[in-house]
């Protein structure tokens, strides 16, 4: 009886500390089929749509002249945890378009507060140009904007990752310049503090993929030109998790080193 109890003490001190909600699983696209177990409905803004086809993720559509446009694709699986370590990555890649001095073409990676999704988000970008590639981080903090300046890549062929820290409440991004390619090689890019987003122990993350752009002109977008695949989605332990955990391990070793002396001593 007074093992049960022990065990009951611990669990009751230390699983709340180990177990939370929290970001899991992902998504290869290859089976040509959006999975509603996994993704919501899309929220279409002016223009666009994401389908699986060619076994991966594409986005195509019509822009209308001087109309930024978007599709935001959101995974509805899992939420993630503020009180835990997660992470998010996935492989995009946009085709080389004759694009005017004025357009632009995007698709990025990003990570929102379910409670005000619609300005707290963080994120990074893929970026096509007429004067090439980009990586775009950036994150939004009601009523404002603080994006970095774009870095030039030389491909349109890159791995986007978004990434939390629950000891610092920081939003981390960061890229791989050949995608899939030679394995996942991370080049850090920003760091945000999300304490502007007023979370709370029990607040939770929403994830997106996010695809539009804007031309000048009137410009269809086809199949293969904006890409995403290999949506990989990881929860990661807290330093405070390590730390229940450990010292949950040290408590059961103590009580069944314990127990067993006890037990010996009534033989004896």
């Amino acid at each position: 009886m007074f093992a049960i109890r022990m065990r009951a003490v611990l669990l009751c001190v230390f699983f709340p500390c180990l177990v939370h909600a929290n970001f899991s699983g992902g998504d290869d696209f290859n089976d040509n089929s959006v999975d509603s177990t996994k993704w919501g409905s899309d929220e279409i803004r002016n223009f666009g749509t994401f389908a699986e086809t060619n076994q991966r993720l594409e986005f195509t559509g019509t822009m209308t002249a001087n109309t930024i446009g978007m599709v935001l694709h959101h995974w509805t699986a899992n939420y993630g945890s503020y009180t835990e370590n997660w992470s998010a990555q996935v492989d995009v890649s946009l085709s080389s378009l004759a694009l005017g001095s004025s357009d632009l073409l995007f698709i990025s990676l990003t990570a929102a507060n379910t409670a005000n999704s619609e300005y707290n988000k963080g994120g990074i970008t893929l970026r096509e140009t007429n004067a090439g590639y980009f990586i775009v981080p950036g994150v939004q903090n009601s009523p404002s904007d603080t994006s970095q300046l774009p870095t030039p890549i030389a491909s349109g062929i890159v791995s986007l990752q978004v990434s939390y820290d629950s000891a610092t409440h920081t939003l981390i991004t960061a890229y791989d310049l050949d995608g899939a390619s030679n394995g996942y090689l991370w080049t850090p890019s920003e760091s945000y503090d999300l304490s502007p987003w007023n979370m709370t122990d029990s607040s939770q993350f929403q994830l997106e993929i996010v695809a539009g752009g804007i031309s000048a002109t009137t410009r269809t977008i086809m199949s293969g030109q904006v890409t995403a695949d290999n949506l990989a989605v990881t929860p990661e332990p807290s330093t405070l998790g390590l730390l229940g955990l450990a010292v949950f391990a040290l408590l059961a070793t103590s009580y069944r080193r314990r127990h067993a002396k006890i037990s010996h001593t009534q033989l004896t």
